[in-house]
């Protein structure tokens, strides 16, 4: 059989495509591998680096509740921060890895959002009166005592919300208002 130019340069484009498509699989495939590599890597130093700042903090917490100076108090509480917010960017890590991996969980519980948010004025209170700003916390009194939700991840974004907050500002207040709105659901006539 007689094959035409054409049809020669057919066959050798399509012996190239064919080979782009091996190798952008290859390349995709290492991809893969090298993102899954990282992803494990991040979780396992997330996990490896939290065992000792709990440890900082139990220990921390033994020192307050034994100690009566006011210096050592004062010192036990920098200590108290500092190593909540560290516990915070490694958990922020380990969610980045989670969700990069597809496993990032969402796990709604009851909450009391008045807990909450006197633990975030407590710990981002001390970081403001360091830089000699004021917080307020405007708090609207209808939200209900309790909330359902996803505790953890709300903590970690208003703790990161109030701490850039105090990072950014020079002087003057860091004011959290949270207001309540109040919608209709159609399958109780209740819902915040």
């Amino acid at each position: 059989s007689i094959e035409s130019p054409d049809y020669r340069k057919l066959v050798a484009t399509m012996e190239e495509l064919e080979e782009s498509r091996k190798i952008a699989d290859e390349e995709r495939m290492r991809a893969d591998v090298a993102n899954q590599a990282k992803s494990k890597f991040l979780a396992k130093m997330s996990h490896e680096i939290r065992t000792p700042i709990n440890t900082i903090i139990g220990m921390n917490e033994m020192v307050i509740r034994e100690s009566s100076e006011d210096e050592v108090l004062q010192y036990a509480a920098d200590i108290k921060n500092s190593s909540e917010v560290l516990l915070s960017l490694v958990n922020e890590i380990l969610d980045a890895s989670k969700i990069e991996s597809g496993k990032m969980e969402i796990n709604p519980v009851d909450y009391s959002p008045e807990k909450m948010l006197n633990d975030l004025f407590n710990m981002i209170d001390l970081k403001a009166k360091d830089k000699n700003l004021k917080l307020v916390f405007d708090i609207d009194p209808e939200i209900p005592v309790k909330l359902y939700g996803d505790d953890i991840r709300i903590r970690q974004n208003m703790m990161n919300l109030l701490t850039n907050a105090v990072k950014y500002t020079i002087s003057g207040t860091v004011t959290l208002k949270i207001k309540c709105i109040r919608e209709l659901d159609v399958s109780d006539n209740e819902g915040v």
